[in-house]
């Protein structure tokens, strides 16, 4: 849900960026990173290509298990099924999800990839930044995750992935 008016923001990006939201984390997957909800490009961005041939690559390899193996959770569900559906949705996110973006994103971003991190570790509570570096910070993060700081997106948890289909 997009809670800020968003009708005068600009974004700047390259032709090779791609621009977020700040990292969340997902318990039952152990996934920690950038969801692939909300985010932005330009048309034909190689990180977008990367993302998509990997997507293939991974399915390919994943093709049969994929076929075979959906799980759902239906009414109380039992230790065992939310332990299976909780490995599937790992491989999921692995072969098709967030955690194939995030390995994506990790090898084209550089160090932006840690700005939602960085901003958020306590770690950094001690550190003392120059005015000029201050505003460095400020305007990276600005500017590689605008769905954070610009449009204050919040991300929801529908959990679709759990209901069974009728």
């Amino acid at each position: 849900m997009v809670t800020a008016n968003i009708g005068e923001v600009e974004l700047k990006a390259t032709g090779n960026q791609v621009l977020l939201n700040s990292h969340v984390s997902y318990a039952d997957t152990d996934f920690i990173g950038y969801n692939t909800s909300v985010f932005a490009s330009h048309p034909n961005n190689p990180v977008l290509r990367d993302i998509s041939d990997e997507l293939y690559r991974r399915f390919k390899g994943n093709q049969q298990w994929l076929e075979g193996n959906r799980p759902y959770l239906k009414g109380t569900p039992t230790a065992e099924q939310i332990k299976t559906f909780n490995e599937y949705q790992t491989r999921i996110f692995e072969v098709t999800g967030p955690t194939l973006f995030n390995d994506v994103l990790r090898k084209t971003m550089g160090s932006a990839y840690d700005l939602s991190w960085a901003a958020t570790d306590p770690s950094l509570a001690g550190i003392k930044l120059s005015s000029s570096d201050a505003t460095a910070f400020a305007e990276a993060y600005n500017h590689y995750l605008p769905f954070n700081s610009k449009f204050a997106v919040e991300i929801g948890s529908q959990t679709s992935m759990a209901r069974a289909v009728d």
